[in-house]
């Protein structure tokens, strides 16, 4: 692949995050948004209890 067909690339890449950032802050200043504890909750619920019992899952 040329340096410049990368770089292109690269840019198209860099954009899309951006629009990904952009849409999120847009979402969040709508107030479209869960408490962090509730999100982990929720997926402590859907995992089965051999999941949730990793000893070696760092703290929370």
């Amino acid at each position: 692949m040329s340096d410049s067909r990368k770089t292109n690339e690269e840019s198209l890449q860099a954009a899309a995050l951006l629009a990904i950032l952009a849409q999120g802050n847009r979402e969040i200043e709508a107030g479209n948004f869960q408490d962090m504890e509730q999100v982990f909750g929720e997926l402590d619920q859907d995992q089965p209890t051999e999941q949730c019992m990793n000893k070696n899952a760092p703290k929370r």
